[in-house]
C-alpha cells in the first residue's frame, strides 16, 4: 500500500507530528493507484474468503511483464527512489518514520545513506536476517495463546467462553465445511494484528466452531491499494531464497496456522521473476543514527526479538516495548503516548525518551455481547 494512503491520519491523529517538521509521503514505486502501479486484480481484488491460486499468479506477471520489468521492484530500488525524492527536495537530512516492512527498507536506506539520516522511528520492526513468512504461524501461535490464558483469567471472558482452548483444537481437526484452510487461517491471523480485533477472537472462534463463518465469508479483499504484485517482487527475492523450507514448514505444522501460508507463498515465487540478493545484504546494520523502535507484546509479526536484533549494531537505538500493542496500535487506551514518545525524540533524538505513560496504555475489554 502507498504511504499517500495514510495521508488522512497526518491530517488528524498524528498532526501533532507536523509541527516538528515538513511530512513527506513517497509511495513505493509499483504501489498505489498512478501509472506506475503493479495492480493486479487476480490478486489485489480475491475476496479474503478465497487463497490466490497459481493460475492467478501466473496471469498477474503476464499482463505485468508486457509494460514493467519486475526485477526493479525491490528494497534497494526503493531506497534509491527516496534518496532521488530527498534530493528533489532540496532536504539534506531527514528523518524517517517506518512501519513493518517499511522498517526494512529504512535499515537499507539507513546503510546506504548514512549521511542523510537524522533519525528514524520504527513500529513493528522487522531485522534484516527475517525472512517473511517463515515465522507468520509460530509468532501467531504465540499471541492466540496469550489471548487464550488472559481470557481464561478474565471472568467474563472464560465464562462466556469456557470452551474456548477445544473449540480452537476442533477447528485444526475439522474445519467449517466449505472454508478454505489457509484463507481462514490468515483472515484470523490479521485479525490479532491489533488490540481491538485480538479482543474479539474469542467470540470469533466460538461462533466458527458452532458453524458461523459470516464474518469470514463476508470478509472483502486486503486494503484498498494493496498491490500483491510489489510484495512478491521484493519477497521472492529477498525472504524466499534465504528460507530453510524443512524447518520453517515443521514449526508452521506444529501450530494451529499450518503451513499453508508459506506454501502458498513458494508455490506463488516458483512463478515470478527473482533478482540475486547478496549475502551480505541480510547482516545488521551498523549505525549511530538515533533509532526509537516501538515493540508490541502482541505482534504476530514482528515481535519484540525483531527490533533487538536489528538495533544490536546501533549505538544510538532505543527500544520501547508496549504492552497488549499488536502490529497495529488499533484499540489501545492511552495510544496518544507512544505519539508523545514519537514527538518527544524527534525533536531532541540524543535525549532517551521517557517511556513513563507506557504503563497506562491498556487493550479494549473482550468482546462478548452481539
Amino acid at each position: 500500500m502507498g504511504a499517500t494512503a495514510v495521508a488522512p491520519l497526518w491530517a488528524s491523529e498524528l498532526g501533532a507530528l507536523r509541527e516538528i517538521g515538513d511530512v513527506v509521503l513517497v509511495d513505493q514505486r509499483g504501489t498505489g493507484s498512478g501509472p506506475s502501479s503493479l495492480a493486479c486484480p487476480e490478486l489485489d481484488d480475491v475476496p479474503a474468503a478465497v487463497s490466490p491460486s497459481v493460475d492467478a499468479v501466473q496471469a498477474c506477471r503476464r499482463r505485468l511483464e508486457a509494460r514493467a520489468d519486475l526485477h526493479f521492484y525491490g528494497t534497494l530500488d526503493a531506497a534509491r527512489d527516496l534518496d532521488a525524492a530527498r534530493e528533489a527536495l532540496g532536504y539534506d537530512r531527514i528523518n524517517i518514520d517506518a512501519t513493518s516492512y517499511g522498517t526494512r527498507l529504512a535499515q537499507v536506506y539507513l546503510r546506504l545513506y548514512p549521511a542523510r539520516v537524522n533519525a528514524m522511528v520504527w513500529f513493528g520492526t522487522l531485522a534484516m536476517d527475517v525472512h517473511l513468512p517463515a515465522g507468520f504461524a509460530e509468532h501467531a501461535q504465540r499471541v492466540v495463546d496469550a489471548i487464550v490464558d488472559e481470557c481464561a483469567s478474565d471472568a467474563s471472558c472464560s465464562a462466556a467462553f469456557p470452551e474456548l482452548p477445544q473449540q480452537l483444537a476442533r477447528l485444526v481437526s475439522s474445519p467449517p465445511a466449505g472454508v478454505d484452510r489457509t484463507a481462514f487461517s490468515e483472515w484470523v491471523r490479521h485479525r490479532i494484528y491489533s488490540a481491538a480485533g485480538a479482543r474479539g477472537l474469542p467470540q470469533l472462534i466460538t461462533r466458527a466452531a458452532a458453524g458461523d463463518v459470516s464474518s469470514f465469508t463476508n470478509a472483502s479483499a486486503g486494503p484498498a491499494g494493496f498491490r500483491e504484485a510489489v510484495l512478491l517482487s521484493v519477497s521472492c527475492s529477498e525472504d524466499e531464497p534465504a528460507i530453510d523450507h524443512r524447518a520453517a514448514l515443521a514449526r508452521a505444522r506444529a501450530t494451529w496456522f499450518g503451513s499453508g501460508r508459506l506454501e502458498q507463498q513458494s508455490q506463488a515465487c516458483a512463478q515470478w521473476a527473482r533478482v540475486a540478493i547478496a549475502p551480505d545484504y541480510y547482516r545488521a546494520v551498523e549505525s549511530a543514527v538515533p533509532v526509537l523502535a516501538i515493540a508490541g507484546t502482541h505482534d504476530p509479526v514482528t515481535p519484540i526479538e525483531y527490533a533487538r536484533r536489528a538495533t544490536q549494531r546501533m549505538t544510538r537505538a532505543q527500544v520501547v516495548v508496549v504492552p497488549h500493542m499488536g502490529h497495529e496500535m488499533d484499540g489501545l487506551a492511552n495510544s496518544e503516548c507512544l505519539l508523545a514518545l514519537e514527538a518527544a525524540f524527534l525533536r531532541d533524538p540524543i535525549r532517551p525518551v521517557d517511556t513513563a505513560c507506557v504503563a497506562a496504555i491498556a487493550p479494549p475489554p473482550f468482546a462478548i455481547a452481539d
